[in-house]
């Protein structure tokens, strides 16, 4: 299965699972010592006898088996014999538990983009699919989303099929920093928007490396290989390809992607600049459209 379409792969479960077995001497743990530590007494004395189940739950202990699966196609645990280990195959700093609490999320987004491992491909090609969308009209909630989808792509819903997995999807964009949700004090509803602007600065370091200043287009390419749910990237160009979904006229960024540049360069992390010589972008503004040819970072906030 996949973080769309296993329910109870949630982020808090699959981030508790990986920092139980970060922060254990030797990072291994037989694997039912794993399934019991994940499930919460509470939880464990849950007795059909006091609520009748519906056929979709299960119980707990079932509950974290599905989410050490997930953990291991993520690539972030592997099975030996009856335990489990942190994979090997993790960079260091996301094996050092000094470090890796905080790269996590940076990693696991890596993990879900990877070219080596399809697995989670689906919901990949959902966020690209979002960040398609108008800032100001994104569909922020399942219904809204689900009529976008049978509008856009007709019987194809890119396995957006249902409310359970709609949270999922929002679930899982959220954390990795390509939206956010908001509620209406009235009746207490979430609503979402695209907003990469915290996945973005995340990527920062490695986009530019040791450079300060950038050409656009070539912060652009760099974006699109570090997360290719944005222009130019793998998953955005199958939308383009196969559903005619998302495509932009040349040298134009979408406005959610000038919405977070613009973002970032009020908040003094980014500073826009254009040479009369040099190739440019056209970034989305409130006149319509900006001509930027170079972008420079400011460095890390404090």
């Amino acid at each position: 299965m996949s973080l769309l379409t296993q329910i109870y792969a949630s982020p808090s479960r699959i981030t508790a699972a990986y920092r139980l077995l970060l922060h254990t001497p030797g990072q291994r743990l037989p694997r039912s010592v794993m399934e019991q530590l994940l499930s919460p007494k509470s939880l464990a004395a849950y007795s059909p006898k006091e609520k009748v189940r519906t056929e979709e739950e299960e119980e707990p202990a079932e509950m974290v088996k599905h989410v050490l699966n997930e953990l291991e196609t993520l690539g972030v645990a592997q099975t030996e014999g009856d335990d489990m280990v942190l994979s090997p195959t993790l960079e260091v700093d996301l094996r050092n538990p000094q470090t890796g609490d905080q790269l996590f999320p940076l990693a696991l987004t890596d993990l879900i983009f990877s070219n080596e491992n399809d697995k989670n491909h689906d919901i990949a090609m959902l966020f690209a699919w979002y960040l398609t969308k108008d800032v100001l009209d994104a569909p922020s909630n399942w219904d809204e989303c689900e009529a976008e989808l049978l509008k856009q792509l007709k019987n194809d819903r890119l396995l957006l099929t249902n409310n359970a997995r709609y949270g999922q999807f929002e679930d899982w964009i959220c954390y990795c920093g390509l939206a956010w949700t908001y509620g209406f004090e009235l009746n207490r509803t979430a609503r979402l928007m695209p907003d990469p602007t915290r996945h973005i600065e995340y990527c920062l370091p490695r986009i530019f490396q040791e450079q300060n200043t950038l050409p656009i287009q070539e912060f652009m390419n760099r974006l699109a290989e570090l997360s290719p749910v944005f222009e130019g990237g793998s998953f955005r160009k199958r939308l383009e390809r196969d559903y005619e979904v998302g495509v932009l006229l040349d040298k134009r960024l979408s406005s959610v992607t000038s919405f977070t540049l613009h973002r970032l360069q009020d908040e003094g992390v980014l500073e826009f600049m254009h040479e009369s010589d040099a190739p440019a972008m056209l970034v989305a503004d409130d006149n319509g459209y900006r001509s930027i040819t170079h972008i420079t970072w400011h460095g890390q906030r404090g």
